[in-house]
């Protein structure tokens, strides 16, 4: 099972919630999970589908809903981890165009300074890394 699905599925049991997997395969069960993550209750329920027919294609966007058995304060909290995450990524977009713009002036100011042949690896691993920084900040800023 994937690291960050241990770990999130560890946060929605300390808050009340459950995770739902629809799924058509017989294979994947409640019991496995819960052996996975060594968990005892696990904050996971598998929902089965009824007939193939059911399965639809990959959709880029989904509708969802929040469920809690805990308090409407856990409910409030993964309602305002969400909102930190889109913030998040919003912020990270907007690096990323900053990212290629900077990027497009450089290398025109390079390419027109003849001086792309003396570009070596280090120096791109070097700028890949001064965009990281920024990209890192923001991550633990917002998500806390």
């Amino acid at each position: 099972m994937d690291s960050d699905i241990d770990s999130i599925l560890k946060q929605f049991s300390g808050n009340g919630l459950y995770a739902c997997v629809r799924t058509f395969d017989p294979n994947i069960s409640e019991d496995m999970g819960a052996k996975k993550l060594s968990m005892k209750k696990m904050p996971l329920k598998i929902v089965r589908y009824a007939d193939p027919e059911e399965v639809v294609s990959y959709e880029a966007k989904a509708d969802s809903g929040l469920v809690t058995c805990g308090s409407q304060k856990s409910l409030l909290q993964v309602i305002s981890y969400c909102g930190k995450v889109l913030r998040t990524r919003k912020t990270h977009v907007a690096l990323a165009v900053m990212s290629i713009l900077v990027s497009a002036a450089i290398m025109t100011i390079l390419l027109l300074a003849n001086l792309l042949p003396g570009l070596t690896p280090l120096t791109i691993t070097l700028y890949q890394l001064v965009w990281l920084v920024p990209a890192l900040i923001t991550s633990r800023v917002f998500i806390r």
